[in-house]
């Protein structure tokens, strides 16, 4: 399991010498995210997913509950008042249920991609004012070393904590 550090640059240059030296240190550069203002950021530097910077999977979450509550009324009402010329059974209130927690999940979705992560919150007057925030994926016994190497090598970091309910799971 890896824990989430957020560390605070002054400026794009400046996250861009912390990504060499961090490659340096042999933290893999799919472990490392930056965020900062559109376009800021170099082509080669590790741009944070869409997943990472906006509330998609929470709206999907939301999505999903809504949309199966509705479409379970709706199956409801079409059991409790059924057309006369259709007989339909059980097999619609699981149907509509269905299909409205997957319609559901898409449009709540969709909408929730211009919202910022919520824990991406307490950074995001820093990354207008032209910051940028590096996330780094690792393992709990490197959570120090690499606090001290940031620390050592890049004192114009700042550190601003560590996401320990973070499910990042390492496929490598």
């Amino acid at each position: 399991m890896r824990h989430r550090l957020y560390f605070m640059l002054p400026s794009v240059e400046s996250a861009r010498e912390l990504l060499d030296k961090l490659l340096i240190a042999r933290i893999e550069i799919h472990q490392m995210h930056f965020h900062a203002k559109e376009g800021a950021l170099l082509p080669d530097m590790p741009q944070a997913s869409l997943i990472q910077r906006t509330a998609l999977i929470r709206g999907a979450e939301t999505g999903v509950v809504t949309g199966a509550c509705s479409g379970f009324m709706t199956g409801s009402l079409f059991l409790l008042f059924p057309p006369e010329e259709l007989k339909l059974g059980f097999m619609l209130l699981i149907a509509a249920v269905i299909g409205g927690s997957i319609l559901g999940s898409w449009l709540s979705a969709q909408n929730s991609t211009g919202i910022t992560n919520a824990k991406l919150q307490p950074f995001r007057a820093e990354v207008e004012a032209g910051q940028v925030l590096l996330m780094v994926d690792v393992g709990l016994y490197r959570i120090k070393e690499i606090e001290e190497l940031i620390a050592a090598k890049h004192p114009d970091a700042v550190y601003r904590g560590v996401d320990e309910e973070a499910k990042l799971i390492s496929w490598a």
